[in-house]
C-alpha cells in the first residue's frame, strides 16, 4: 500500500530494453512501451511489439530500504508457483544487472483480462459476481494447500513465528512512520500481542491477496486469470491472507475509507459478503476461521502504519497527492475499524 511517485517512461528506458528482449529471443522489432498499472510498489510497464506483448516489473525509483522490492524474489517465486498450478505469469527473462536500466527487473507475459477494483465491466451479471467471488477464494485454497517449501521462501520453522515477527515489524514502521498521537494503534498493538495464537498452521501466503491484485478471464464464465504482486510472499498464517482479504473487501453501505477503496466494484449487487467469502473459504480448505477477527485486526493495524507513511510525505511536502491529504482523517478511520472488531 506505500504509494510511489507516478509512472514515467524514463522509468523503462527504451533502447536498453529492446536490446535486453532481442538478447533474450523476446523479439527485434519495434517496441512501444506504455506504465500500467497504478504505480504502487514495484512498477509495471508493458512491452508493445507489433506481435508481442510483455510486461516489465521493476522496483520503484530509490532510496528504499535493501529487503524492499525485491524483484528478482518475486520472479523466482512466480516461477516456482507456476508448475504447482498456481494462476500466475509466465516468467520470461530476468536481469539481476543493473546496468542495462538501473536496477534489477524482469518480463513476464502478458496475461489479457480484468483488473476489478473501482469499476464493474460492461455486461457483467449478478451471477458473474457471485462466480467471481467463488473463484478468488478457490485461488487462495489454492496457494494455502501448496507444499510450503515450493517457493524457497527459507526456513520451514520460522512460519510459526509469522505472526509475532509481523508485530515486531509495524510496531518499529509505526514509530518511525507516525505524525500525532493515535492511541487506537498502541491499543490494537497491546491487543494483538497478548491474543497472538499459538499453534498456527505453515502455508505460502501472499501477503496481499485481494481483488485488485488478480486478473480475471471474462470472456464466457468467469475465470481467475492471474494472481499478481507476489513480492510480500512469505512462509505463514494462512488465516492472514484470509483476515487481510477480508479487511479490503467492500460491501454495499461500507463506508468510503482508504481501505474500502481497494475494493469498490464488490459493491455492486452479485458479490458475495465478507461473510459468504468467509464460509467459502472455511468449506473449501476445511479450516476453521473462528478466529478471524484477529486477522482482520492485525491486516487494519499493519494498513494504518502504511497509510500513515504517505500521509508523512505529504505533510513533508514529498509527496503532494491531494488523496494524502485525506489521510489526516483516513488513518483514524482505520485504526477505528480495528477497535470495532476487539470490540
Amino acid at each position: 500500500m506505500d504509494v510511489h511517485a507516478p509512472l514515467e517512461l524514463t522509468d523503462a528506458p527504451l533502447e536498453p530494453i529492446a536490446a535486453f528482449l532481442a538478447a533474450n529471443g523476446l523479439g527485434d522489432g519495434e517496441l512501444r512501451i506504455e506504465p500500467v498499472g497504478n504505480g504502487h510498489s514495484n512498477l509495471s510497464f508493458a512491452l508493445i511489439q507489433p506481435d508481442r506483448l510483455l510486461v516489465l516489473r521493476r522496483p520503484p525509483r530509490p532510496p528504499f530500504p535493501p529487503s524492499a522490492h525485491d524483484v528478482l524474489r518475486e520472479a523466482r517465486i512466480i516461477a516456482a508457483l507456476r508448475p504447482a498450478g498456481m494462476p500466475v505469469p509466465e516468467v520470461l527473462a530476468i536481469s539481476a544487472d543493473d546496468s542495462v536500466i538501473g536496477v534489477p527487473f524482469y518480463v513476464m507475459e502478458y496475461v489479457d483480462g480484468a483488473v476489478l477494483d473501482t469499476a464493474v465491466p460492461d455486461g457483467l451479471s449478478e451471477a458473474d459476481g457471485a462466480a467471481i467471488g467463488e473463484e478468488f477464494i478457490a485461488g487462495m485454497v489454492k496457494l494455502h494447500s501448496l507444499d510450503p517449501t515450493l517457493a524457497g521462501l527459507g526456513p520451514a520453522e520460522r512460519a510459526d513465528s509469522y505472526l509475532a515477527r509481523q508485530i515486531e515489524r509495524f510496531t518499529v514502521i509505526w514509530a518511525a512512520v507516525k505524525t500525532r498521537s493515535i492511541p487506537a494503534m498502541d491499543e490494537i498493538e497491546t491487543w494483538l500481542r497478548e491474543r497472538l495464537p499459538t499453534n498456527t498452521e505453515r502455508a505460502i501466503v501472499h501477503g496481499d491477496y485481494r481483488l485488485g491484485n488478480t486478473i480475471f478471464d471474462l470472456a464466457k464464465s468467469p475465470r481467475l486469470a492471474a494472481v499478481l504482486d507476489w513480492e510480500m510472499a512469505a512462509l505463514g498464517d494462512p488465516l492472514a491472507d484470509l483476515g487481510y482479504m477480508l479487511a479490503t473487501w467492500t460491501e454495499a453501505g461500507d463506508p468510503e475509507t482508504p481501505m474500502s477503496s481497494l475494493s469498490r466494484v464488490t459493491r455492486a449487487p452479485g458479490f458475495p459478503t465478507r461473510s459468504e467469502l468467509r464460509l467459502t473459504y472455511e468449506t473449501l480448505s476445511g479450516r476453521s476461521t473462528d478466529n478471524i477477527d484477529y486477522y482482520q485486526v492485525l491486516a487494519l493495524w499493519k494498513s494504518a502504519a502504511f497509510l500513515e507513511s504517505s500521509y508523512r510525505r505529504f505533510i513533508e511536502g514529498r509527496a503532494p497527492d491531494p488523496y494524502f491529504a485525506t489521510l489526516e482523517q483516513g488513518v483514524p478511520e482505520v485504526a477505528g475499524r480495528a477497535l470495532t472488531l476487539i470490540g
